[in-house]
This record gives structure tokens, sequence and C-alpha cells, in this order.
């Protein structure tokens, strides 16, 4: 059965990705260009511990959603949403990985500190913050979805 494309369809799909290249943008053109950047360094190093942070959890929640497919399913009763859920860990486990490889690339270009690379470490700067609001974005309608589960199978479980 096919998802109907309605607005609130539209804005879980494109949100993410349309805030995280506002925000990259914003930053490629106009906050990187006037701002210090000394201190890039210590943020981008905090993304990729966040980043790999939000990875470890959702990796470990899809192993357990893995191993209790059946039974959740059972509990949900609507396959859609937990379709949701698992398109949300796939994405999340990927953004992860990209920002964190985004900041190992991040710090070798400013170890190198060559011309070339200041320009290439003010694009990797910007795609990664914008990575990380696209993340965070996505965080929080995983954190829905899964409300969505809890509270369907409290109901299920109160009207038995």
């Amino acid at each position: 059965m096919p998802i109907e494309k309605t607005w609130a369809w539209l804005r879980e799909k494109i949100m993410g990705i349309a805030l995280g290249i506002i925000v990259a943008s914003t930053f490629y053109f106009l906050i990187y260009p006037c701002g210090d950047t000394k201190n890039l360094d210590e943020v981008v190093s905090k993304t990729v511990d966040i980043s790999f942070i939000i990875f470890g959890f959702v990796l470990a929640f899809l192993g357990l959603v893995m191993q209790t497919q059946d039974k959740l399913k059972a509990l949900v009763g609507d396959d859609r949403i937990f379709t949701r859920l698992m398109r949300y860990c796939v994405r999340i486990i990927t953004i992860s990985v990209v920002l964190g490889v985004g900041g190992f690339i991040y710090w070798v270009l400013e170890k190198l500190s060559l011309t070339i690379c200041q320009s290439l470490n003010r694009i990797v700067f910007s795609v990664t913050i914008g990575g990380l609001v696209w993340l965070f974005n996505d965080m929080v309608y995983f954190v829905r979805i899964f409300y969505l589960i809890i509270k369907s199978s409290s109901n299920k479980t109160q009207s038995k």
C-alpha cells in the first residue's frame, strides 16, 4: 500500500536535508568568512564525538529491535510505523558515519595547512555543520516514531 504524500510526509522526508543545506550555506557564506576560525577544531571534534555517540546508541537500538522484530511488529500492529522506525535507524547511522569521516577529513586538512586546504576546510566544515543539523532533525523524528510505538503498545495492553 503506497504512502499518501501529504505535507507531513514531505516535511518528514525533506525537512532535515533542507535545514542542513540552509545551515551549511549560512556557515559557508556568512559565518565562516567573518568569524574566528581558531576554535573550529574543537567544534568539529565535538561534532565527531556527538555523531559517534549517536551512532553507537542507534546501532545498539537497531540490534535490539532486530532481535525482537516479530514481537515488536505484533505489538505495534502497523507495519508502516515499524518501517519508518527502521528507515530512520539506517539513515541516522549513515549520517553519523559520514559526519565522523567528515570530521576526520577536516582534521587531516587542518594538519596539512596548505592554502588549498583552507578552501576545502571551509567546505568540509560547512557540510559537517549542515549534516549535524540533519542528524538532529532525524533524531527528533526517530524519537517521535518511537513514542508512537510506545503509545500504541500501551493502548493495546490497556484495552486487553
